[in-house]
């Protein structure tokens, strides 16, 4: 997925899980400190505005500010499977 914030552009990362309320993200290059905000381009074509809420060893733990519903979270984690690692 690309996850986009003021601070580091837009980079590369690895959707790990994602529930209406939440994601887990894994990056290689980028180490985003808790409480910044991010937009992230989920499989699929939706969009999110999050939030870290806890960063260790390259993942990251966020918040998402308007929940998602079931059936998008299922579409996403769906197209996520198919598509190569980031």
């Amino acid at each position: 997925v690309l996850v986009h914030s003021m601070r580091h552009g837009e980079v590369a990362a690895e959707l790990l899980n994602l529930s209406t309320t939440g994601v887990l993200l894994r990056t290689r290059t980028s180490a985003f400190p808790v409480g910044e905000d991010l937009r992230i381009a989920l499989p699929g074509g939706a969009t999110a505005a999050a939030r870290i809420v806890w960063a260790a060893g390259g993942l990251h733990g966020l918040s998402l500010h308007t929940p998602l519903g079931r059936a998008a979270v299922a579409a996403a984690l769906l197209k996520a499977a198919a598509l190569p690692p980031a």
